[in-house]
């Protein structure tokens, strides 16, 4: 759950909640409308879809939906102990890596080291000393390729799945074949690909959505978890300065903003998965593009503003 402070003219039922998750069999119908969203949580003046609730989003606006890219992704992990940390090359275990082969194929990599920092809550019923779930060191991958590209249904348990991909990069450097093979198999699972088709603009009302739960994208521009935090960030300025009365206009003016940029992104990180897993003709420009932002610091400062404008 997410809490927003609103304007003190607000009443203590309007507060902000964000659903991203949570148990909401008891929950009514949604439908385009004013009247008040209403859950297990109790009454609240509006009420807003985050990353992952389909079924509000199914609900709400159920002509939106995902297409299938035709990609699947196989990802899992291997621990960073002091054994691996031996073996594994300075670039594999501290930086985050985009390996693009000639044709066909695409492998990202990204270490990542657990905050073991007691977590600071404010909220009094948080257990003592509560920590991050995941403090496990670990190198995570992700190998990504078309769905005909791989030589048998890219499914089952993971051993299958890691051997899979082990037989696919068979002919790269030694140290990507150990980070696959030495993986917990336990960790290795498929990712069919999805994105979201372009919404029309729908009327505002006191229900909203955010980050994957309307612009649900590809990771391969990596910016999906970035543009949530936009819409985020908006949908909260836009309340702190609205009223009750003027609710729904505030939402719908997140709305309009949301739509144009979410759903560039969306178009950005579709492309970037075809070019990722096509021909050489649109890998070359892909790599190309990874390159030259990876190696100018004023290259990779003018794509962040391109996306974040």
């Amino acid at each position: 759950m997410l809490y927003q402070p609103l304007p003190a003219s607000w009443s203590a039922a309007s507060t902000l909640i964000v659903m991203s998750g949570a148990d909401v069999s008891g929950t009514t119908t949604v439908k385009h409308s004013d009247v008040p969203f209403v859950s297990e949580l109790g009454r609240c003046e509006w009420s807003a879809a985050l990353s992952g609730v389909y079924w509000a989003r199914q609900q709400y606006l159920p002509d939106a939906h995902r297409i299938d890219t035709g990609v699947v992704a196989i990802a899992g992990k291997l621990p960073l102990t002091d054994a691996t940390r031996a073996w594994l090359p300075e670039r594999l275990s501290g930086s985050v890596n985009n390996i693009m082969p000639p044709a066909g194929s695409f492998m990202f990599t990204a270490v990542w080291e657990g905050d073991r920092r007691r977590l600071a809550v404010s909220d009094p019923a948080a257990p003592p000393g509560l920590l991050f779930d995941n403090t496990q060191d670990y190198v995570f991958w992700a190998y990504a390729a078309k769905r005909s590209a791989y030589p048998a249904e890219p499914n089952g348990d993971g051993t299958r799945l890691r051997d899979m991909v082990a037989s696919m990069i068979s002919g790269w450097h030694p140290a990507l074949l150990r980070l696959v093979g030495e993986s917990d198999p336990a960790t290795v699972a498929p990712v069919i690909i999805k994105s979201m088709a372009p919404v029309p603009a729908w009327p505002a009302s006191r229900i909203t959505l955010l980050g994957d739960a309307i612009h649900n994208m590809t990771p391969m521009a990596g910016i999906g978890a970035n543009t949530a935090l936009r819409d985020a960030r908006l949908l909260a300025d836009k309340l702190a300065k609205t009223s009750p009365q003027t609710l729904v206009t505030a939402i719908g003016e997140y709305e309009t903003a949301m739509r144009d940029y979410g759903f560039a992104a969306v178009k950005l990180s579709l492309r970037d998965a075809r070019q990722a897993t096509g021909g050489r003709p649109g890998r070359v420009a892909f790599r190309t593009v990874l390159r030259a932002t990876n190696t100018l610091p004023p290259l990779k400062r003018q794509f962040a503003r391109a996306i974040d404008s």
